[in-house]
C-alpha cells in the first residue's frame, strides 16, 4: 500500500499529512481533522483552487506525493474562534483592571497596617483607632466593589481576610483604649 505524504494549509499553519494513495477526500478531512481540531463538518478542502467533493478519490483529483491541500473552516466556525478571541482578550482586560485596583487597595492596606504597627500599643486616642477602624472599613467596601475573574478572586479574598484581621486588632485595641480611659 502506498502512502502520500501531503502539505496541508491551515490558515497560517502547515500540518504534514501521511495518507494512504487511495485515500477520498473524507478520508481526508478525518485525518486534519485530527491536526487541526476543525470538525469533518466545519472544512472545505480545496486543491488546485477548486473544492473538491468527500467521495472524491484524492488520486483521480491529480493529488501527488508532496501536493498541497488547502482547508478553509466554515465561516460560522471562524466567527465562533473570533468571538472566543474577543472574550479572552476581554477577559485578560478585566483581570489588568482588577489587578491594577487590588494592587492599589493593597498599598492603602499597607499603609493603614503600618500606622497600626507603628501605634500598635494602647497609645493614641480613641478617636484615632475609631478613624482608623473607619477606614479598614472603607477598604474592605472598595475590595467588595472589585469585580475579579479568574486569579485575581483569591488574591481579592486574601486582602480581605487580612483587612478583617486589621480590624479585629483595631477593634481590640479601641476596646482596651476606653478600658484605659476610663481609669
Amino acid at each position: 500500500m502506498t502512502t502520500l505524504k501531503l502539505k496541508l494549509a491551515h490558515g497560517t499553519t502547515l500540518h504534514e499529512l501521511i495518507v494512504p494513495a487511495e485515500s477520498s477526500f473524507e478520508d481526508l478531512k478525518a485525518a486534519a481533522a485530527k491536526v487541526t481540531g476543525v470538525p469533518v463538518g466545519d472544512q472545505k478542502l480545496l486543491f488546485r483552487g477548486r473544492e473538491r467533493g468527500d467521495g472524491d478519490a484524492i488520486y483521480a483529483a491529480g493529488v501527488k506525493d508532496g501536493g498541497k491541500i488547502m482547508l478553509i473552516e466554515s465561516e460560522a466556525r471562524r466567527a465562533e474562534a473570533a468571538a472566543r478571541q474577543a472574550e479572552t482578550a476581554e477577559e485578560k482586560s478585566k483581570e489588568a483592571q482588577a489587578k491594577a485596583q487590588l494592587d492599589a487597595l493593597s498599598k492603602k492596606i499597607d499603609d493603614v497596617e503600618a500606622q497600626i504597627k507603628q501605634n500598635a500599643s494602647t497609645e493614641g486616642s480613641l478617636k484615632q483607632w475609631v478613624g482608623l477602624g473607619e477606614v479598614l472599613t472603607k477598604q474592605l467596601l472598595e475590595l467588595d466593589s472589585v469585580e475579579a475573574p479568574g486569579e485575581m478572586r483569591s488574591i481579592r479574598r486574601a486582602l480581605v481576610v487580612r483587612v478583617q484581621a486589621l480590624c479585629d486588632q483595631v477593634d481590640k485595641i479601641k476596646s482596651d483604649v476606653a478600658v484605659l480611659s476610663q481609669l
